[in-house]
């Protein structure tokens, strides 16, 4: 059996992580673990992909994924990026549909564009793509989701529901909504009806009734969600604390609470996921992955998957998240400074 990262990591005592920064020289990791990590992998045999010349003619990867804007997806693309540059590849974005929600044929560029490997986000493409890309032999990593075929890089978002409904019940919590995707959302995507899961775990956990009122629909936009909340929280029953399924949205439903006269944490929490670049300076509290990490695993997986020799069994790499409690969290009716005087 094939030597893999995981071995490399369980033998040096670090993490997976650790493990692809350190075989690929990134000065982040002391020169002493790089030196461990190597020496651990040289005992294991364990193969570092060949690095790629920069001149070599079979140097583009495919990017699939369904936003460009979104901050989320920008900060997959730069995590990519870093790494394939460094390997002489070019990173091509494509998208699995069009401006008007119809699939695209990923698989009509492959050939134009040259595509050695591809690196799919958060929606799948097509059945026939997939089928094409297998066929072909190209390839391919997954992030944000999983496929038996291929190898991918996910976090638990189940659990991150979970985590975050929990967080706002031990505050003492009772009546929660959760601001997530439209369930009935035609774009396939996993992440919101997992994260849905998993509040609604968290609740059955604790006794407290799933009430499908208590379900507000966005866009995972600030713009989207604050209109959403903004119509949410003018009906008679509103809830004392909010699980948003992105920190995007956590901004949105922030904004929407102030226009209300509403003050965060005081009159209602509310909580995210991401760790979104600004969430600290706002003091959001949110559910944090480890994106950069992630962006870097999958481009390195996929790299040493088109090495012609290599022999790397396909595998999910599940990734740990973390809650992070800022200061839009507190007990129903205090601060957070004062809830958090009693912790």
């Amino acid at each position: 059996m094939a030597v893999t990262i995981r071995d490399v990591a369980k033998a040096a005592g670090v993490s997976v992580a650790t493990v692809s920064r350190s075989l690929h020289g990134m000065n982040i990791i002391s020169a002493k673990t790089r030196e461990h990590v190597a020496q651990v992998a040289r005992e294991l045999g364990y193969e570092l992909p060949v690095r790629i010349h920069p001149d070599s003619r079979d140097r583009r990867i495919a990017v699939v994924l369904p936003f460009i804007g979104r901050w989320y997806f920008a900060r997959i693309m730069e995590g990519i990026e870093r790494v394939t540059r460094e390997h002489g590849y070019e990173a091509v974005v494509l998208r699995p549909v069009d401006s008007t929600g119809e699939p695209m044929a990923l698989a009509d560029h492959l050939e134009s564009f040259g595509i050695k490997g591809a690196i799919m986000i958060s929606q799948l493409p097509s059945d026939n793509d997939l089928d094409i890309l297998m066929k072909r032999k190209i390839p391919a990593v997954m992030i944000d989701m999983a496929d038996k075929r291929f190898t991918s890089v996910t976090i638990d978002d189940v659990q991150v529901g979970r985590i975050a409904t929990k967080h706002l019940i031990d505050l003492g919590h009772k009546k929660i909504a959760i601001l997530t995707g439209d369930p009935n959302d035609p774009k396939n995507f996993s992440t919101p009806n997992d994260r849905r899961a998993g509040y609604h775990q968290a609740l059955t956990a604790a006794k407290l009734p799933i009430d499908s009122k208590m379900e507000i629909h966005g866009d995972f936009t600030a713009r989207g969600a604050s209109a959403a909340v903004m119509r949410f929280l003018t009906q008679e029953e509103v809830p004392t604390a909010i699980f948003a399924a992105s920190d995007e949205m956590a901004f949105g439903a922030m904004g929407a609470a102030k226009r209300l006269g509403l003050k965060v944490p005081e009159d209602i929490s509310i909580v995210g996921v991401d760790d979104h670049d600004i969430s600290e300076t706002v003091g959001l509290t949110t559910v944090a992955q480890p994106i950069d990490t992630m962006a870097e695993m999958a481009a390195w997986q996929l790299i040493g998957r088109m090495n012609p020799e290599s022999h790397q069994p396909i595998e999910n790499y599940a990734m740990p998240v973390s809650l992070v409690v800022r200061q839009s969290t507190s007990a129903p009716g205090e601060s957070a400074e004062e809830t958090h005087a009693f912790t």
